[in-house]
């Protein structure tokens, strides 16, 4: 099932079938984040920053161990946005492991108390609001839990790489770089 880091779901289909293949990350990047997500300990937790329409959050959340629970923030400024992200994880029969906590990213991580097994960060792309996530989220993650940052090395999102080249991997150990997805553990 796993080649280099990667994993391909049997539901990939499904969820192409949901969201569309141009919805959120590329098939490369969902199989990434779906092998970070079934690292993850049962009983553990993930958290996702940005999650749109929930493209990744089904790709994650298909891949997750027994008891694993899934947070997925976002603003959803849009209703319409959140009840497609809602009838898009029941589509894929997760709404029972994946739950919405809709706001502002700094403004949830202020009411969290979880240690977090494995963390994506993939809401707005400029250097100061990924920090800000960063540094909202990234003390809730255990040592030697997981870190994942979407759209590191787009051209179109040089903020992401340069965040994450200056600040997240002294924090963090570099696992790798899978088209878009940079993955790191927590250093002990």
């Amino acid at each position: 099932m796993s080649k280099e880091g990667l994993l391909r779901l049997p539901a990939h289909d499904l969820i192409d079938q949901s969201f569309g293949r141009h919805i959120g990350v590329k098939d490369v990047d969902a199989q990434r984040l779906a092998w970070l997500a079934a690292q993850v300990p049962e009983d553990g937790v993930v958290v996702e920053v940005g999650s749109f329409w929930g493209r990744s959050a089904g790709f994650m959340a298909a891949a997750m161990r027994p008891g694993v629970r899934m947070y997925c923030v976002d603003k959803w400024t849009n209703p319409v946005d959140l009840d497609r992200f809602q009838r898009n994880m029941a589509k894929l029969g997760l709404e029972q492991s994946v739950s919405p906590l809709q706001g502002d990213s700094v403004e949830v991580a202020r009411g969290w108390e979880m240690d977090i097994d494995l963390l994506h960060i993939d809401a707005t792309h400029t250097y100061a609001m990924v920090q800000a996530d960063f540094q909202a989220w990234a003390h809730f993650v255990r040592p030697g839990g997981l870190i994942a940052f979407h759209d590191y090395g787009a051209h179109t999102w040089p903020a992401v790489k340069r965040f994450v080249d200056e600040v997240a991997a002294l924090e963090f150990e570099k696992l790798g770089v899978h088209q878009l997805i940079w993955s790191g553990r927590k250093i002990l």
